[in-house]
């Protein structure tokens, strides 16, 4: 029988989390990750594996925790301006958001580990593409009720619209100010609702 953990998973994966987020996998020491949870190097291990393994559960949890749960409060049933006017609202115009600076996990990580830790890379794209399904799952609804104007058509639309949002998160890594941001949103949502019928 498996030895209960003594604390709690969910609280310290989202530490580690945040860590990773902020500072990298390259910067990132198990020694660190010590610190800020509290945890000896020895837990870490053995409740999680070495780096490597630490790494992939913080993807893992970074889809389940922050991709996912995003996705799953859209509703087919409102326009697609209406949906992503909320997502951008949540995400990268809402002030409190402590985490805007410092990008998207996901595409971080692409950058970072594409020259130097192909086996994580690979990882870390395929959680990539898991999302990107479902983007394009919520886009597909638009198309099969037949709400998008002629010659527009899902895929298209997953494309622009995540290549805009990867934008927009290594814009915010830079500081760049909230009403920058802002209007680059008011500009991409006026294009994009002339997709829509």
């Amino acid at each position: 029988m498996a030895k209960k953990r003594q604390f709690d998973e969910v609280e310290v994966l989202g530490i580690m989390a945040k860590y990773f987020w902020q500072h990298g996998y390259a910067s990132t020491k198990v020694d660190q990750l010590s610190i800020v949870t509290g945890l000896t190097k020895t837990s870490i291990y053995n409740a999680f594996g070495n780096k490597e393994a630490v790494f992939k559960c913080i993807v893992d949890f970074y889809v389940e925790h922050h991709m996912s749960v995003i996705l799953k409060r859209l509703d087919t049933d409102k326009s697609i301006s209406e949906n992503l006017q909320y997502l951008f609202d949540s995400e990268l115009l809402n002030p409190e958001n402590e985490l805007l600076t410092y990008g998207c996990l996901m595409t971080n990580s692409i950058v970072e580990l594409n020259s130097n830790e192909p086996y994580l890379y690979d990882y870390v794209v395929g959680k990539f593409e898991q999302g990107r399904i479902a983007v394009l799952a919520f886009f597909t609804q638009y198309e099969k009720t037949e709400r998008l104007v002629d010659g527009i058509d899902a895929e298209h639309l997953t494309d622009f619209f995540l290549t805009f949002r990867q934008g927009l998160k290594v814009q915010s890594r830079g500081r760049r100010p909230h009403e920058s941001l802002a209007q680059s949103i008011r500009a991409f949502m006026l294009v994009f609702s002339s997709f829509e019928k």
